[in-house]
């Protein structure tokens, strides 16, 4: 069943649901990051890039250590600020695929460049992060790799839900849809959860989403960290995580905006 919003910012929210502005620094990469690293939670090298910001224009940063970084991660990264990677071309902007001066600095630039356009904060730095390979269907557009958003609150686990929106896909590539449910649900009880059970109880007067993706070879890792809370746009109430509309715990349907 759709729900239709309605969801006036003069509308009264309950006062156990969390507000908070797109941009809150709590979820930024570098608060919550250096907490799970220390979990017994896998997540991908990670090393952070300091941008300059004295200067005119773009700011700068070192190619030099960052060529360095991209070959301690084995020759190739993924590259993303403390909120964002480049969503708008992943490859161009987030990807880089040498150690080379050309490619970093292009993927580099093209980053930021695409964090001005969507008017986002990129803060005092960047990350390098380990390339995981997620290509489970290299003939398909879409991102066919098992992933799931897992919602924690107070320091409690309060449900999963597969990450990728398949609602389009038909034929032959629905199988890796049901595939990838399936492999969910069968790591849920004894891999996932502990994991996200561990991430809750160390923000435990928080609530969070939690991405976990799991790669060709089998491994998963946590990759992402946002509030679950409501923010202001436009005039109306949206939440900052993705949640499913069906689920009984997502936050707008908690406030009362969906009817």
């Amino acid at each position: 069943m759709n729900m239709q919003l309605s969801n006036h910012p003069n509308m009264n929210i309950p006062e156990h649901i969390p507000t908070a502005d797109f941009h809150d620094e709590r979820i930024a990469l570098a608060n919550w990051f250096p907490v799970i690293e220390d979990l017994d939670v896998p997540t991908p090298e990670t090393h952070a890039l300091p941008l300059d910001h004295d200067r005119e224009g773009m700011p700068g940063w070192d190619t030099e250590k960052a060529k360095e970084i991209v070959e301690d991660l084995g020759g190739e990264a993924f590259i993303r600020s403390d909120f964002k990677s480049a969503s708008h071309s992943l490859h161009a902007g987030s990807y880089i695929n040498e150690p080379s001066d050309e490619v970093v600095d292009n993927t580099i630039a093209e980053l930021i460049s695409q964090h001005v356009m969507m008017q986002m904060p990129l803060g005092g730095q960047i990350y390098l992060r380990e390339w995981l390979d997620l290509e489970w269907c290299l003939y398909s557009r879409h991102n066919l790799h098992p992933e799931v958003r897992i919602f924690i609150r107070d320091g409690e686990v309060v449900c999963h839900h597969p990450r990728n929106d398949w609602s389009d896909i038909n034929g032959p590539e629905s199988e890796f849809f049901d595939n990838a449910v399936d492999i969910i649900e069968r790591a849920w009880d004894d891999t996932l959860q502990p994991y996200a059970k561990q991430v809750a109880e160390e923000f435990d007067d928080e609530w969070y989403s939690v991405d976990f993706v799991l790669t060709t070879n089998g491994n998963w890792f946590c990759t992402d960290m946002a509030i679950d809370a409501l923010y202001e746009r436009d005039d109306e109430w949206h939440g900052i995580s993705d949640h499913s509309t069906q689920c009984e715990h997502n936050i707008e349907t908690l406030a009362g905006l969906n009817k």
